[in-house]
């Protein structure tokens, strides 16, 4: 499973949980990262399988800052 965090001006993340659940691994974190205001999001693998290959739950969160 992979979680990618923006905070918008602040930082890009990639973190990832392969080896134990709720145990997250951070790949990147790249500061004083400004995306465009329109954006897409698109999702690629290999897998090395021909078929079979589903993606299961793609979710999509705000952060809430108090």
């Amino acid at each position: 499973m992979g979680k990618l965090t923006y905070h918008k001006d602040n930082f890009l993340s990639l973190e990832l949980q392969y080896q134990k659940e709720g145990e997250w691994i951070q790949c990147f974190n790249i500061p004083n990262v400004t995306l465009p205001t329109v954006t897409y999001l698109g999702f690629s693998a290999h897998t090395g399988e021909v078929t079979g290959t589903d993606l299961k739950s793609p979710r999509s969160r705000p952060a809430v800052l108090g």
